[in-house]
């Protein structure tokens, strides 16, 4: 076997025909500026090609789909291993995908906990074992002969679920008789239920103990137990009976209240098991909920002239109107009163209703449209319900029917999605949590950050008898979490859903899930693998990554950060420039090697003895400044925070220390809240101070530019418009019938009919997901023949779109609009970008400085605006870092502020005021530990930022 993987003669994109040898087995790190080639060696060649030889190993019909793949544009490469690429991106909206699915410890602790948990009784919380449906027959059985034995079995009603509808079900399944609270009621009659009870059975049926059972007998037991989803209650009648089988329920249930727990198994506990699931949220744990303040169209209005939207309120629905009018004369307050100044009670009233209390419908003096005979008439007595729990009664009422697109645009614009009141966000149904070890339930254990969810796994006493077949699930479920700890995620749980972790974060997982499958042989590529952590964190990647290699692998890593790329094994450094001035590899070798080396960009970094610290001066000014009151989001700590305004600020602290939940969850939606949609719900705080100084806000993260392959930077920064409107406007346009702009849109009239203007096709192999292979039509031009025969200026609109912005921004130097808006991409150091290539293969940094070249494009006469950007630094050299401060100092200068979420040192330095917040991640983070300047910082021993920077100031 080869000792490297040798590449000769890359051509593809800007690679300048070089070649590249990969020491087998090593840590390689493949750096350099943005755009200089370093993705397009590490996935456009190595990676592409492994996929193509391991496509090439597979059946002739999966040969067929490697024909069609665009080969890497290379004379050869040798010593290739299979290539596993662990890219960065955001993991798809999913509300079913969690840490725990992601890593599979659940699946083992579901086994874990239909093996060894123990019962709960859900009325007196007394504990016992769980049998087997085969043993619990068997001591019942043992009970004295004769003796009448009735089976029932616990049930739970949905809180959206009327009780009427509840007993109905139960009367359709054949059940006759319950008993709530202990009074037994026949389903037949009329069950008057004034508040919710603690418990409700169902009376499933008899039978008499006998030495041997007979069929029906096991069979009644077994669906008592399946009704009850495990538990089942049984009950004999007969007090003299009752005393002699004491023994009997003090062994194997609760001997108060009957409860007994049998045939639990490990989809018990999984919430994509349709008989596991919450029957409200069918194991999603959220439900739509209206939500008051989105009905109110505008709180300024009366409720006569408009404050409700027309759906509930409106002149030309008369019934309606006329409702609203007669509440307010029946209750006594304004019909004609701003929304804002009614009363509380009125709200209320409202909102949810008069209780079945009635009113006369009455009809104002101005008011002549006539009320439909088929309704309520004038004089007659009606009861209004609530507008929100009218919202909330028809949406249930829509369940399990495919709903109209008017319904579904309905709900969105009225309801939130918020955690599921019947199961409180367990995903589970109720029994479920009557399942314990050590007196925790599946779901609380699923809550445990990963750290203290290690020591609990230490700390499980496995009976001898089970030793045999738990003992390799608890060493795997060890294995896993040390993986996940070790990497630094330590502060996360297995029940947080995995699209609300960062990129960084999704990747550190799949990291953890490479070391845990002990895989050796094989080419790791890793794109950022230090992104979104605090720099104190950064010797758990490498240790990782250290681990990786020893395991018999190489890795690869694209990386920025030096501490990364100082204990690497080997270094490519590409460049010197980006785009057309980049793609040849200016240094490789050792990293002592490369810096000797008098070509190397990245030599001057890792040899900077620069590290002094600017000596500026900032003054807080309380005038000028935001203020929010009693922080509470996820793990913070009830904290107040001042943030200045017209300054940059930057919010540090080790990863899950607080900083997204105070940045975005609480200041940027409750901003976004208050100036665009009320629909969007803040994070838990009492109330910011200041929020009148904010113009508007803008959030800028690495979802802000979209995610779909028909998106481009073109369309994003506002200019592909334009360039349309010129091609329209051409002789040839014109000469072929194509003088409308739509034909210059592959996403419209102009795309080719075969892909539908994506220039590719997806075919989908198993176990390999979806592959991509070029559309055999157009040829991955996107557009359709005739169109490609329009020029302007000696080029069709895909060749224009092929310009990359430093080539665009002479090619259209004559458009004064279309030429500032690309000069601003430019200067951000995005001049290698294609105007046309996909967002969705845009890196995070990448799509922080489009978004910044889109905002500077437009600030002209902007300000008062709060830029708040959460880690802009992904994805850039050193180099770049410094384009990037200096374009948040331009937004600053004209009357701007920006409030940066950072990890990087550079940008922290260069920040007039800094947020820590820690001291640590989780539950013991949450806190400001210290504010103020970066001398301030430095100067806190409790601050892990602060001294961070100190020992790399002092080496």
């Amino acid at each position: 076997m080869e000792n490297h993987i040798k590449i000769n003669g890359a051509r593809e994109h800007n690679l300048k025909n070089i070649d590249v040898e990969i020491p087998h087995g090593k840590h390689t790190v493949i750096s350099g500026v943005s755009g200089s080639g370093k993705s397009t060696l590490a996935y456009d060649i190595i990676y592409a090609a492994g996929q193509k030889r391991l496509l090439d190993c597979l059946s002739e019909q999966v040969k067929m789909f490697s024909s069609q793949l665009k080969q890497p544009d290379i004379n050869y490469i040798k010593g290739l291993t299979p290539v596993v690429s662990l890219k960065q991106y955001k993991p798809r909206k999913n509300p079913r995908a969690t840490i725990g699915t992601l890593s599979e410890i659940s699946t083992y602790l579901r086994y874990l906990y239909s093996l060894i948990g123990h019962g709960s009784c859900p009325y007196c919380n007394k504990k016992f074992p769980v049998r087997s449906l085969s043993y619990l027959i068997k001591e019942l059985q043992k009970l004295p002969e004769m003796t009448i034995v009735e089976l029932q079995f616990p049930i739970y009603k949905n809180k959206s679920k009327k009780y009427d509808q509840f007993f109905a079900e139960l009367r359709a399944r054949g059940y006759k008789k319950i008993e709530i609270d202990g009074e037994r009621k026949d389903l037949r009659d009329w069950i008057q239920i004034d508040q919710d009870p603690e418990s409700i059975m169902v009376v499933a049926s008899k039978i008499q103990i006998k030495e041997e059972f007979n069929r029906s007998d096991i069979k009644a037991v077994q669906k008592s137990i399946e009704e009850g989803h495990g538990f089942i209650r049984i009950v004999i009648p007969d007090l003299e009976e009752r005393r002699k089988c004491e023994s009997f329920f003090q062994k194997h249930g609760c001997p108060e209240h009957g409860i007994f727990v049998a045939d639990i198994l490990p989809s018990f506990f999984s919430f994509n098991d349709l008989n596991s699931a919450c029957d409200e949220c069918n194991g999603t744990g959220i439900t739509k909920t209206a939500y008051p303040t989105m009905v109110v169209k505008d709180k300024k209005k009366s409720l006569k002239d408009g404050a409700l939207f027309p759906d509930f309120c409106n002149k030309r629905q008369a019934f309606k109107y006329l409702r609203i009018y007669s509440l307010t004369k029946h209750y006594g307050f304004s019909f004609e009163k701003p929304f804002d100044a009614l009363p509380d009670y009125a709200k209320d009233l409202i909102f949810y209703g008069t209780k079945k209390e009635t009113f006369p419908l009455l009809r104002p003096d101005d008011y002549t449209k006539e009320l439909p005979r088929y309704i309520a008439q004038l004089g007659e007595q009606v009861e209004f319900e609530g507008i929100i729990n009218q919202i909330n009664r028809e949406y249930q009422e829509s369940k399990g029917r495919e709903l109209k697109n008017w319904e579904k645009d309905f709900y969105d614009r009225f309801m939130v999605n918020e955690r599921c009141q019947s199961c409180h966000g367990t995903r589970l149904k109720p029994q479920r949590q009557y399942i314990h070890i050590n007196d925790y339930s599946y779901y609380q254990l699923g809550n445990m950050e990963l750290k203290d969810l290690k020591n609990f796994i230490e700390d499980i006493e496995i009976p001898v008898e089970k030793e045999e077949a738990l003992l390799p699930v608890i060493d795997e479920v060890r294995s896993r979490l040390n993986s996940l700890v070790e990497i630094g995620l330590e502060y996360i749980s297995l029940n947080r859903r995995a699209d609300t972790l960062s990129g960084g974060e999704y990747q550190r997982v799949r990291m953890a899930g490479q070391i845990d499958s002990d895989l050796m042989g094989l080419t790791y590529i890793i794109d950022e693998p230090t992104v979104g952590l605090h720099g104190t964190d950064n010797e758990k990647v490498i240790n990782l990554l250290e681990k990786m290699c020893a395991q018999g692998n190489t890795v690869i890593t694209i990386e920025h950060d030096l501490d990364i790329i100082k204990r690497a094994d080997y270094l490519i450094e590409m460049g010197p420039a980006a785009g057309v001035n980049g793609g040849q590899i200016i240094s490789s070798g050792t990293v002592e090697e490369v810096i000797k080396n008098d070509k190397s960009v990245i030599a001057t970094f890792l040899n900077s003895e620069d590290n002094s610290i600017d000596d500026k001066k900032f003054s807080f000014e309380k005038n000028n400044s935001i203020r929010i009151v009693c922080a509470k989001e996820n793990n913070l700590k009830n904290i107040d925070v001042s943030i200045p305004l017209n300054s940059l600020v930057c919010l540090t602290g080790i990863s899950g220390s607080g900083k997204s939940s105070l940045g975005i969850e609480i200041l940027y939606k409750a901003l976004w809240s208050k100036l665009h949609d009320p629909r969007v719900i803040p994070g838990k705080h009492k109330h910011i101070e200041g929020l009148e100084k904010i113009k508007d806000v803008y959030c800028i993260d690495q979802s802000s530019v979209g995610n779909s392959p028909r998106s481009t930077p073109a369309t994003y920064i506002g200019i592909f418009d334009r360039i349309r409107d010129i091609f329209a406007d051409t002789d040839d346009a014109i000469k072929y019938n194509l003088d409308h702009k739509s034909y210059y849109s592959f996403n419209s009239k102009g795309g080719c009919s075969s892909c539908k203007g994506m220039g590719y096709l997806d075919s989908h192999i198993h176990y390999l997901g979806d592959l991509q292979t070029t559309c055999p039509e157009c040829k991955g031009n996107q557009y359709s023949e005739e169109v490609l025969e329009v020029f302007y200026k000696d080029k069709n609109i895909k060749q224009v779109l092929e310009l990359d912005f430093a080539e665009a921004l002479s090619f259209f130097e004559d458009n004064e609009y279309i030429h500032h808006k690309i000069s601003y991409v430019c200067d951000l150091g995005l001049g290698y970008m294609k105007l046309g290539q996909p967002t969705n293969t845009i890196s995070g940094g990448e799509a922080h400085r489009l978004c910044l070249a889109k905002e500077i494009g437009k600030v002209r006469g902007t300000k008062n605006m709060l830029y708040i950007m959460d880690e802009p630094t992904t994805g850039l050299h050193s180099k770049d870092i410094k384009r990037l401060i200096k374009a948040i100092r331009s937004l600053i200068r004209n009357g701007n502020s920006v409030l940066v979420i950072e990890h990087n040192t550079d940008v922290i330095k260069d920040a007039d005021y800094i947020i820590d917040m820690g001291p640590g991640a989780g539950k013991h983070g949450g806190q400001v530990v210290v504010a103020g300047t970066l001398h301030d910082i430095i100067a806190c021993p409790e601050s892990k930022t602060g001294q961070y920077i100190n020992n790399n100031i002092n080496g």
